[in-house]
């Protein structure tokens, strides 16, 4: 009986550090939610770059698009792929504090501005949180800048738009987007609109919020 334990035991063990690779998340994840390639093709596109780690691996479309996988998926816990110049998808494996792994999928679309969504899964590709961009205070005033100066510039802001892209051990590192808004104007706002990052912290994400 001891024998036949042991090894049920082993290959649990090892089929669950299998699934928590992000590579393997990506080639398992329903197609409602990566439509550009069907499942066959993500491995395929897994195995490329696991083969090459140093050059981006490239697929075409069904829907006549480059998907282009710039990150290397073994060892790193993020994966990143772009679909031509106007999606970016990326996972990043979290750990929460039961000691389970969760998977975090970050999609920026650019419509032409760039904006980000976040939604947590967990290993089976079910949807446990999404990670709220709303209450982040992206504007700050510098203690140099007159009070007349700082208002106009926040008249500015009249449809902001969030971006982000994964940081170290899983962290996201977002920043505001104002459309509708001249060159001349959006180098203006550099002036106010500061970078954040949100901390996963086991639970969840939450802002550091330092000037």
């Amino acid at each position: 009986m001891r024998k036949t334990i042991i090894p049920f035991l082993l290959s649990a063990v090892m089929s669950a550090v299998h699934a928590q690779s992000v590579g393997d998340m990506f080639v398992s994840m329903p197609d409602s939610l990566f439509p550009y390639l069907a499942k066959e093709q993500r491995a395929e596109l897994v195995n490329l770059k696991r083969l090459d780690p140093s050059s981006p691996a490239v697929l075409r479309s069904v829907f006549n698009c480059d998907v282009t996988m710039s990150h290397s998926v073994v060892p790193d816990d993020i994966l990143t792929t772009r679909i031509d110049s106007t999606v970016e998808f990326s996972i990043a494996r979290l750990h929460n504090a039961a000691g389970d792994s969760l998977y975090c999928v970050l999609q920026t679309v650019a419509a032409p501005e760039k904006e980000s969504v976040a939604t947590i899964y967990n290993k089976e590709w079910e949807r446990v949180g999404d990670v709220d961009f709303t209450g982040i205070q992206f504007v700050h005033r510098p203690d140099t800048m007159q009070k007349e100066t700082f208002d106009n510039l926040t008249r500015l802001i009249e449809f902001p738009m969030v971006e982000g892209r994964f940081g170290n051990k899983g962290d996201i590192v977002v920043w505001q987007n104002v459309p509708m808004t001249s060159k001349e104007e959006k180098e203006r706002l550099k002036a106010i609109l500061k970078v954040r990052v949100l901390r996963w912290n086991g639970k969840e994400y939450s802002p550091e919020n330092k000037e």
